[in-house]
């Protein structure tokens, strides 16, 4: 393997080395995106697209975000603390009504895997459970007749705790992407959009601010619902230099994601904690709203549900358009969710996959992406990570959350 990589190491040396004047300040190509942890051929191939490019061109990249620009999923952080957190608008009235508001049949079983959540249960049925606690715990809050501390050895408060998580979970398994997407939202509901970006950018904060990724598990205390929660986010510096690469060459980076719009750029648009990318380059589900201004759990008139083949259709519709109608340079995602997305673009130079592990179409495009490692021109990237440190892998295989 060794005599295999040498040859190619030299080749793409020398091709760098001649592209030296490529950058403005003098510097090489190498030098925009510095080695740490990337794998080694993912760097190189990263390296080649940004050989082709000159500052003096435009063209443009396409990242997914949850578990491809951040370790973890932001939409999920966010809803972990609001729960932890009881940070509801809205009253134990409203509750069922609300929780079921995205839910396609509210009393089918609901399906989970791995053990977790509330097996025997239907969304109905949860949603109730969740509601009676709710209305225990409400008028505590409100009158504050008890300390926070108080409240959260509570036993309705467990049991909130973990039978909402298994309801999320157990819309997410049973029903359309679209159901599973919309839940979180559904839990902004009495919010203004500022109110949910105030939310979203104070958690995604507290998330980054641990810089580690850690689960926890939430139990009920009749038994009944049982479920692991991802803790934490990560930014990992490789990927803070990769957007800076890509700029300076001229290749303008946006986001399209399955999670809100407003919850992505509550991170993204954050110089400091995010990437720093400018909001009207991020695209994610865009909520719609009531005539008050308040945030609703559903699609906002003209927007695309930007999940699977939708990402496709808003990066034609809504990106290439902006560069002569031409495909993304790159695309970066980890997901079934962003499978068409790395496939469906003629034009696309380079594929960079995040491997979370995954099964279905994303992991045999892990695969193929591996075998290509030994091309001079890999189309696909796969680049591992190891959650425990947290930080990329050198290499194409990564650890899992634990």
């Amino acid at each position: 393997m060794r005599k295999r990589l040498v040859p190619r190491l030299l080749t793409v040396s020398a091709v760098l080395a001649s592209l030296l004047s490529g950058c403005a300040d003098g510097s090489s190509i190498e030098g925009l995106l510095p080695e740490r942890n990337w794998e080694e051929s993912v760097r190189e191939g990263l390296l080649k697209v940004l050989s082709n490019h000159s500052p003096k061109e435009s063209s443009y990249a396409v990242f997914d975000c949850d578990n491809t620009i951040v370790f973890n999923d932001v939409t999920l952080v966010t809803m972990a603390a609001q729960i932890e957190s009881l940070d509801f608008s809205f009253t134990p009235e409203k509750t069922l009504d609300i929780l079921l508001s995205v839910v396609p049949d509210k009393d089918t079983l609901l399906t989970f895997y791995d053990g977790e959540g509330a097996s025997g249960h239907s969304a109905a049925s949860l949603a109730k459970d969740i509601q009676d606690d709710w209305s225990m715990l409400y008028p505590l809050i409100h009158d504050g007749s008890v300390t926070r501390k108080d409240i959260e050895t509570r036993e309705e408060y467990l049991d909130l705790r973990a039978k909402l998580w298994s309801l999320s979970l157990g819309v997410d398994n049973t029903f359309p992407g679209e159901a599973g997407l919309l839940f979180p939202a559904a839990l902004y509901y009495g919010k203004t959009e500022e109110e949910v970006s105030q939310m979203a950018s104070r958690h995604i904060s507290e998330a980054l601010s641990k810089g580690s990724i850690t689960v926890d598990s939430w139990k009920s205390p009749d038994g009944e619902a049982s479920v692991s929660v991802t803790r934490g986010l990560y930014l990992a510096p490789e990927m803070k230099d990769l957007f800076s690469a890509l700029k300076a060459r001229g290749i303008e980076p946006y986001i399209c994601s399955a999670s809100p719009e407003i919850v992505v750029e509550a991170f993204a648009c954050n110089a400091k904690t995010g990437v720093g990318i400018d909001p009207s380059k991020v695209f994610g589900i865009c909520l719609g709203k009531d005539e008050s201004g308040r945030v609703l759990p559903s699609l906002a008139d003209g927007r695309i549900f930007t999940y699977k083949k939708g990402k496709v259709e808003c990066i034609r519709r809504d990106i290439a358009p902006l560069y002569g109608g031409a495909s993304p340079t790159l695309a970066a995602g980890d997901s079934n969710g962003d499978y068409p997305m790395l496939t469906e673009f003629q034009g696309l130079e380079a594929g960079l996959i995040m491997n979370c592990l995954g099964s279905g179409s994303i992991a045999s495009l892990v695969e193929k992406g591996i075998a290509q490692n030994r091309d001079s021109r890999p189309r696909y990237l796969v680049q591992g990570r190891d959650p425990s440190i947290p930080s990329f892998a050198k290499s194409h295989s990564s650890k899992p959350v634990k």
